[in-house]
């Protein structure tokens, strides 16, 4: 909860691709310390560190994605990315039935240390395949031509086009509306027409529900 707290800070600041490669570096590091844990407290505050990196993954993969994709794709998308959670869930079951009949300490380190090989690829996948920054984000910092670029890209059309440009307008529009609207914390618990506190309870409760149902 605190990685995906500080992101309102931190992916504000250094944008969306910035910050899931630091989320995944924070991972690692977690993972480090994890697989090379003498003592019990060792553990648990690698276990922390790691938990953080994982919060700011976790608030920020899907904004990145839904920022990034086309609406008929953004739904297919946020989808396969917790189906991706699932997979991995199944990987480390897997790996921990293979190395209980591994005797000594590399029959927990080896797969704690296992999950180092996602996040590396991860983050060379960000910068190999030279993925985009958010429109969103750009054209929240100011950066239109970039932003209009972007969109350019992801459209496979040129700046001028009609559909580009009445996308980029429309981020623009949402980006300068949220600047003036004086969003504070205390809507998300108000009902009202837009019933923000039941969409809120929603998420929170979809989430606590992924994680004490035992599948971990």
């Amino acid at each position: 909860m605190a990685g995906a707290l500080s992101n309102l800070y931190v992916g504000d600041r250094l944008g969306r691709r910035h910050t899931i490669t630091l989320g995944g570096l924070i991972m690692i590091v977690g993972a480090i310390l994890q697989t090379a844990a003498v003592d019990y407290a060792m553990m648990l505050v690698a276990r922390v560190i790691t938990g953080l990196g994982n919060g700011l993954l976790t608030s920020t993969v899907p904004a990145y994605q839904s920022e990034c994709a086309q609406p008929h794709r953004r739904g297919q998308l946020v989808l396969f990315e917790g189906s991706l959670i699932t997979f991995g869930i199944m990987i480390a079951y897997w790996l921990n039935v293979g190395f209980f009949f591994a005797t000594g300490s590399v029959s927990w380190r080896f797969p704690i240390a296992f999950q180092i090989v996602f996040a590396i690829i991860m983050i060379v996948c960000m910068y190999a395949f030279r993925l985009p920054e958010s429109p969103r984000w750009l054209a929240a910092k100011g950066r239109h031509a970039e932003a209009l670029a972007v969109l350019a890209a992801l459209e496979g059309k040129s700046v001028d086009d009609q559909k580009v440009l009445r996308t980029w307008t429309g981020i623009c529009d949402a980006v300068a509306t949220e600047a003036e609207g004086g969003f504070s914390f205390g809507e998300l618990f108000t009902h009202g027409k837009r019933q923000n506190f039941r969409r809120t309870m929603l998420g929170i409760m979809a989430q606590c529900f992924q994680q004490i149902s035992g599948i971990k």
